[in-house]
C-alpha cells in the first residue's frame, strides 16, 4: 500500500483476486473498509473467502511507529498466521513453547530431516 487511494484500490482489487493466501493492508481497518467499498461502487465484489484472507490493519501489535518497527511487526504476524499461533507473549504461556507440527524443522512444514 501506498500514499495514493486510487493506486491502493488497484493493488488490493489485484491481491484479493490473485489467490495470495495472506493480503495485508496498512494503516487503520476503516481505511481498508473504504477502499472495499469504492471497488463496491464500482462493481467490483468478493466472496468471503476472498476477504478471510484480508488482514486489516496488517501487523501485530507492538506498538510499531518506525517504518522497520511496521515491517517487524508485519513479519512478525506472517509467522504467527503461518504457523497457526496468534502471537501473543511466551511469558506466562502454558506448556511447550516450540509445538512439533509448528516449528521451522517440522517436516509437516517441508523440512528435511539432514537440516
Amino acid at each position: 500500500m501506498n500514499h495514493h487511494l486510487d493506486r491502493d484500490r488497484v493493488c488490493l482489487h489485484h491481491a484479493l483476486n490473485s489467490g495470495a493466501p495472506y493480503v495485508g493492508v496498512l494503516g487503520p481497518l476503516s481505511r481498508a473498509q473504504g477502499l472495499l467499498d469504492e471497488l463496491e461502487a464500482e462493481g467490483v465484489t468478493f466472496s468471503d473467502a476472498e476477504l478471510a484472507r484480508l488482514r486489516a490493519p496488517v501487523g501485530l501489535r507492538l506498538g510499531a511507529e518506525a517504518p522497520e518497527e511496521v515491517a517487524l511487526s508485519i513479519l512478525a504476524e506472517l509467522m504467527a498466521w503461518r504457523r497457526g499461533y496468534d502471537g501473543g507473549f511466551l511469558s506466562g504461556h502454558a506448556g511447550r513453547i516450540h509445538d512439533a507440527h509448528t516449528h521451522a524443522a517440522s517436516p509437516a512444514l517441508g523440512a528435511s530431516p539432514e537440516q
